[in-house]
């Protein structure tokens, strides 16, 4: 079970076997006692501290087969080798801890074999799956973008550029690696004189995701970063889970089909299939945001149901163990189908650069000024420092999209 249990990542996993080892929590006992683990004793470190640990992880990911990861892989052993990984492959790294453990313990627990299907299979299972949450999503944001303005504006002709972006926000949900709900392209309304800015790729395991584009400016404070504040955070605990007291981006009143532009709240709709972003002559950051979502199935002890180990996506999985726990708790926080953001970020910049094509326009303050005579007074000639300021003070400098240009 070395291979199961190794290098979890929780700060201390052998609370799981403060549970009794001869009876199982079974919807009977549950009702009585409820297993008290506190939320801060699940989060996990991240990816594995030592170099063993790392390429247990490494080897973890090479065994999942998954075609897109492998030339990734060849370049975290490379990077490993070298001392110099990248914060991607960290993320990779903590999700390949989990994966094998997980795989593991979940087959073990499919088979009902009392008391061996929990304590070997539901358990670890349990843990290994909350466990992944808490490790941050691989994300990469698209490619840079150069473009030429495409539109005029109210400071002058050719001073923006209107992108294609009919999507802004979605997400990745998967079982075991395999995809189930997609990125998708975000773009697909683009065209030859209209491109989009992007579409970001993702990579979890057993995890969703929810990723979103954002524009200088357009998150509050506090949202960007890799630990945000608690007001965007779900509280996870013992109790159940409180949703966040601050839903920024919710999409209340959006449509799937892309029909409605803006939310109840008066936020942009993920899916607008008119929408265009323009943006101005200049450069601009463009920021990724991905976060980790959980459920709460994904966090209350594991209840003993044959067959049926935490981390399954069937809904009929997930349907018999939220009947089991809605019997055996009166008082649970949260939704038992919904999900929450675990604040656990992970976040990557796109540059996005519209071109001036317009030069500026000179001219002179005073138009005698246009023949401007010195007479050389010092040997060798008279020397451009003492006019420099005489003769910037007398150019206007003008740019046809309200930028300042620099005589």
């Amino acid at each position: 079970m070395n291979g199961l249990m190794n290098r979890a990542g929780f700060k201390s996993l052998r609370l799981l076997f403060l549970i009794p080892a001869v009876t199982m929590p079974t919807a009977e006992t549950l009702a009585d006692e409820v297993i008290p683990i506190p939320a801060e004793e699940l989060i996990p470190h991240g990816m594995p501290e030592t170099e063993p640990g790392l390429r247990t992880a490494l080897e973890n990911l090479r065994a999942l087969k998954h075609a897109d990861l492998a030339p990734v892989l060849n370049g975290i052993e490379t990077r490993l080798d070298q001392g110099r990984l990248s914060k991607n492959d960290r993320n990779l790294l903590c999700i390949g801890a989990f994966t094998t453990p997980f795989a593991v313990a979940f087959g073990i627990g499919l088979v009902p074999n009392p008391p061996w299907d929990y304590l070997l299979g539901q358990l670890p299972a349990w843990a290994a799956n909350l466990g992944l949450k808490f490790c941050p999503a691989v994300l990469e944001a698209p490619g840079d973008v150069e473009v030429e303005p495409n539109v005029d504006t109210a400071d002058g002709a050719n001073c923006a550029y209107d992108f294609s972006q009919p999507i802004i926000a979605g997400g990745r949900e998967d079982f075991m690696g395999v995809p189930y709900k997609f990125v998708g392209n975000w773009t697909f309304t683009q065209t030859a004189s209209s491109r989009g800015i992007g579409t970001p790729s993702l990579f979890h395991y057993n995890t969703p995701v929810e990723v979103r584009m954002l524009l200088p400016g357009e998150a509050p404070p506090g949202f960007l970063q890799e630990t945000p504040d608690p007001e965007f955070v779900a509280e996870i605990g013992p109790f159940g889970i409180r949703a966040p007291s601050n839903d920024v981006f919710n999409a209340i009143g959006c449509a799937l089909d892309g029909s409605v532009p803006i939310s109840n709240t008066g936020g942009p709709c993920p899916i607008d299939l008119d929408r265009t972003i323009q943006l101005p002559v200049g450069r601009h950051a463009v920021t990724w945001r991905a976060e980790t979502q959980i459920e709460l199935l994904d966090t209350l002890p594991p209840i003993y149901v044959p067959g049926t180990p935490p981390g399954s996506k069937k809904g009929i999985a997930k349907a018999a163990l939220k009947r089991v726990y809605e019997e055996v708790r009166d008082e649970v926080a949260g939704e038992f189908l919904e999900s929450y953001p675990t604040g656990v970020v992970s976040l990557a910049t796109q540059a996005v650069r519209v071109l001036d094509t317009t030069a500026p326009v000179m001219s002179f303050a005073d138009p005698a000024l246009a023949t401007f005579r010195v007479e050389a007074l010092e040997p060798g000639g008279a020397s451009t420092l003492a006019f420099r300021e005489a003769l910037r003070d007398s150019i206007v400098a003008t740019d046809a999209c309200n930028r300042t240009p620099t005589v």
